[in-house]
């Protein structure tokens, strides 16, 4: 059975550029990774999938992460500047302005217990 609904931990490390006005995006290396995500460990994977490429740091204008403090301290380590990203961000602000109105969680809570039922409903059948 392929499960689709797992929540194994993994890192990816994508490119996005801009050629003759179009936007280019590659994923250039994802690892399993299990492990606690430490700087060092983000810091070692990001310079051996750019190395894998023939890319360098100096070549990098930024990295965009979720603003985890070990992601954004590998990027002082890298010296590269850390962008935010807003999806994340926005996420963020979202999950704690609705976790402050008691309301919204009761509901919230509703609607997962009706997700999951259709969830296992769903995995049952694969």
């Amino acid at each position: 059975m392929i499960s689709f609904l797992t929540k194994d931990p993994y890192i990816s490390l994508t490119c996005h550029f801009v050629d003759a006005w179009s936007l280019k995006t590659f994923c250039l290396s994802t690892m399993y990774a299990p492990d606690s995500h430490t700087a060092l460990k983000i810091t070692q994977f990001a310079r051996e999938g750019l190395s894998e490429y023939g890319l360098t740091l100096d070549q990098i204008a930024s990295f965009t992460t979720d603003s985890a403090a070990d992601m954004v301290a590998a990027c002082g380590e890298l010296k590269v500047t850390c962008v935010s990203c807003f999806r994340h961000i926005l996420h963020n602000t979202t999950t704690t302005t609705m976790d402050a109105d008691q309301e919204v969680v009761e509901l919230l809570k509703a609607c997962r217990k009706i997700v999951s039922v259709f969830r296992s409903s769903i995995a049952s059948r694969c």
